[in-house]
C-alpha cells in the first residue's frame, strides 16, 4: 500500500511533519532547513534517510542502505 502520491509539496517549516505510507510502513518527512529534509519511521521516530536537492536539479535520498537520485522527490520516496 502506498499513499506517498497524496503529498503535494515538501514541508517548509522545520519540525513540521507530513506523513505517508509506503510498502505498509508509516513514514514522516520533515524539513531540517530550506533545502534539507529527513525521512523517518513514525513508530520509532528513527531517521532512515535525508533528502537534499542536487546542484543540477533533481533530488538525492541517502541513508543506511539507501542511495537514490532522480528528478522527482515523490518518486524517490515511493522507492523506499
Amino acid at each position: 500500500m502506498s499513499d506517498v502520491d497524496r503529498l503535494d509539496r515538501l514541508p517548509t517549516i522545520p519540525g513540521r511533519r507530513a506523513y505517508f505510507r509506503q510498502s505498509d510502513v508509516s513514514y514522516f518527512i520533515s524539513a531540517l532547513g530550506p533545502e534539507e529534509w529527513i525521512v523517518g519511521l513514525v513508530i520509532t521516530g528513527e531517521t532512515v534517510a535525508v533528502l537534499t536537492p542536487l546542484p543540477d536539479g533533481g533530488f538525492e535520498l541517502t541513508g543506511p542502505g539507501i542511495q537514490l537520485s532522480g528528478e522527482s522527490w515523490l518518486l524517490l520516496l515511493a522507492r523506499l
